[in-house]
């Protein structure tokens, strides 16, 4: 129930970190470990984490489906949740059944990202990874959204970005440092 910020420029190994986490890539040397297990050994790996990746990722289908992944959760969840992520113009049940274009072409970039940002949340595992949560936010939305990160209590949660407000840098319990 940590939060983590990896933060460095653009190709310093951030998101390569968090593939080698994933057990995506096998290290060069060394191990990578969670609790001193080697993630190679952690069978449901996918279970515990949930990975919003910086490429906002949405399919042609309902709003609902898109922020689901076809989980039963309750109109009133999904609500409450897109309300968090600045999203309550999309909070009626009528709209959750909105069709989403292919690649999410009739919704803007932040709309996308806050949308991916709500299918994480959802999924309620217990270490969440945000790769670039702020990418495509106007300052008032990315205020929002760094806020909301921050107040999330019931798990352990990696933000790699390279654009945390410095006056919120102080309520995360670590800041890593790419170079």
């Amino acid at each position: 129930n940590r939060k983590y910020l990896l933060k460095g420029s653009s190709g310093s190994g951030k998101t390569t970190s968090m593939n080698l986490l994933l057990d995506y890539y096998e290290p060069n040397m060394g191990d990578i470990t969670i609790n001193n297990v080697n993630v190679r050994e952690i069978k449901n790996l996918n279970k515990m984490i949930t990975v919003m990746r910086q490429d906002s990722i949405l399919f042609e289908d309902t709003l609902r489906n898109n922020i689901t992944m076809f989980q039963n959760i309750s109109d009133d969840k999904l609500i409450e949740t897109l309300d968090r992520v600045g999203l309550s113009n999309y909070g009626e049940p009528e709209k959750l059944d909105l069709l989403v274009n292919e690649r999410g072409t009739n919704f803007s970039g932040g709309e996308k990202r806050r949308i991916t940002l709500a299918r994480s949340l959802l999924r309620e595992t217990p270490v969440i990874i945000l790769d670039e949560p702020l990418a495509n936010l106007d300052e008032a939305n990315a205020k929002a959204i760094e806020s909301l990160i921050l107040d999330i209590t019931d798990r352990t949660v990696i933000i790699i970005s390279h654009q945390f407000s410095i006056e919120n840098i102080s309520r995360l319990d670590e800041v890593i440092e790419f170079s």
